[in-house]
């Protein structure tokens, strides 16, 4: 039987190699090559640890990654005549700027938006905007 520690070190070994990689519980399992029941109810253990630590997360297709979730943030957009677009966040005073190519000129004012990728209100989004 391998112990927690062991297999938590294993796994933030295998998550920081793998930066980008998404990695269920099965996945998990094989690439540690836990075979024995004991083993992989302490990685379940050690996953548990890890994402209350915030090294690691689980996202809604109850898959693994490293880093801490990110924060959805929900507002309006506002276009100006230069190509640029503002996203007034709800609930707060912030604002998020859109470069003229992140607002591919599809979007018009009004438009409620949801991002993923930027967690901090006034700053440039770098991705992930989608139409709410």
């Amino acid at each position: 039987m391998t112990t927690v520690g062991h297999i938590r070190n294993e796994l933030l070994g295998l998550f920081r190699r793998n930066a980008k990689v998404n990695y269920s519980v099965a996945s998990l399992q094989r690439a540690l090559k836990l075979r024995d029941s004991a083993d992989i109810k302490n990685m379940v253990t050690a996953l548990n640890g890890l994402m209350k630590e915030s090294f690691i997360h689980q996202n809604e297709q109850e898959q693994y990654s490293l880093g801490a979730p990110k924060a959805v943030i929900v507002g309006t957009f506002r276009g100006n005549d230069k190509g640029f677009g503002f996203v007034s966040v709800d609930d707060s005073t912030d604002r998020m700027c859109l470069s003229p190519h992140q607002t591919r000129s599809t979007l018009l004012t009004g438009i409620r938006l949801k991002s993923t990728s930027c967690t901090q209100p006034n700053r440039v989004i770098r991705g992930g905007l989608m139409a709410k």
